[in-house]
């Protein structure tokens, strides 16, 4: 728990800092309410990821002072192949002039360097077929460097709200390090429990008057952390079924993958932003009319922050499956699809306006 204590003391701290001195850097660091994905309701730092950055590195300190076993190497190594991703991220977050297509091959170069580097390659999938191909070290690479830029850009996807991303990273990497446990693999146990400190240190900022946000930085770094942690798992231990890392991730490659679908039915760009997200009809269809609080800043910002919940809850969903069968593909794999399904009905429920007294705060 050292490790976690460490992360998120140092993450917690550099957030204070960066809002406690906001006037002095405010003129290309803060976040307006205008825009089709704005649902705040002042101006917030949107660098929260130097916060969760702080901690990540200050965790690589801590493991080196206190031992240079492999465990400090590789959580060392990780986070320097997350730095493309971070720095693409976070340059788009001060200048906002980093095109998406620039951000997403910082993400293919990160996840490329942990390849080669750290040794978080998709060798095998429980796939007929596709396990002889990724023998090849090319189409490991390949495979591997479009499912971690996926998954990091799907947590900017899914980074809507106050500590939405977030904690949802946070509880994917918990169950991530409870299985870890079970097979004994103290590297992958260190980066969950070392992620987990380094967000919720931010998160404590961040949820639920979103004074500081992750900004495209912290949620792509968030994202590369969650997508290589879960392929070191499987990678690393034979035990875990590849469908342990789908069924955790369900819910932001699903609202990504869902996203691609709907934007190309529609003839738009992937890049493009809507306002049709699963949260962000969570928040218009049932939380913006099912609580009180007026139409002023702290009603928005209560609304904001009481989203959130619906989507931990729907990742809770697909961990506790995942932690329970970690081993069992044919489960995992009916797992994903009943998920899936789950998700369609649910979407479909908000979009028709038949969101489920149930579902509401409030009757």
């Amino acid at each position: 728990m050292e490790t976690m204590s460490v992360a998120g003391l140092v993450s917690w701290l550099v957030a204070l800092a960066i809002v406690r001195w906001q006037h002095a850097h405010a003129h290309f660091t803060s976040d307006d309410a205008n825009g089709v994905q704005k649902f705040h309701a002042w101006q917030a730092a949107r660098i929260g990821g130097v916060a969760v950055a702080g901690g990540l590195a200050a965790l690589c300190g801590w493991l080196a002072w206190r031992s240079s076993d492999a465990v400090a190497a590789g959580v060392t190594q990780l986070l320097v192949a997350g730095v493309p991703v971070f720095a693409a991220g976070l340059a788009e977050d001060v200048t906002r002039r980093v095109a998406p297509r620039w951000r997403l091959i910082a993400a293919l170069v990160s996840a490329a360097l942990a390849w080669w580097w750290v040794g978080a390659q998709v060798v095998r999938a429980d796939v007929p077929g596709l396990d002889g191909w990724l023998a090849a070290p090319w189409v490991s690479l390949l495979f591997t460097v479009v499912a971690v830029g996926a998954v990091t850009h799907a947590f900017n996807v899914i980074d809507g709200f106050n500590g939405l991303a977030s904690m949802s990273a946070a509880l994917i990497l918990a169950a991530v390090g409870y299985v870890a446990v079970q097979v004994g693999d103290w590297l992958v146990l260190t980066v969950a429990l070392g992620g987990i400190g380094a967000l919720l240190g931010f998160w404590f900022w961040n949820w639920p008057r979103g004074v500081i946000f992750l900004g495209d930085g912290g949620a792509y770094l968030t994202g590369f952390w969650v997508a290589e942690a879960v392929v070191l798992l499987v990678v690393r231990n034979n035990a875990v079924s590849p469908w342990f890392a789908v069924m955790v991730l369900a819910y932001p490659v699903t609202e990504l993958l869902f996203s691609i679908w709907r934007k190309w039915r529609r003839g738009r760009s992937p890049m493009q932003p809507d306002g049709v997200h699963l949260h962000m009809l969570i928040f218009r269809r049932l939380v913006r009319w099912s609580t009180e609080g007026g139409e002023g800043p702290v009603g928005v910002w209560w609304r904001n922050a009481m989203t959130s919940p619906y989507l931990w809850a729907l990742t809770v969903f697909s961990l506790l499956p995942a932690m329970l069968w970690w081993r069992s593909t044919p489960v995992l794999v009916g797992c994903v699809v009943a998920f899936v399904v789950g998700y369609g009905w649910m979407y479909r429920a908000i979009v028709r306006f038949r969101g489920q007294r149930w579902l509401r705060l409030r009757g």
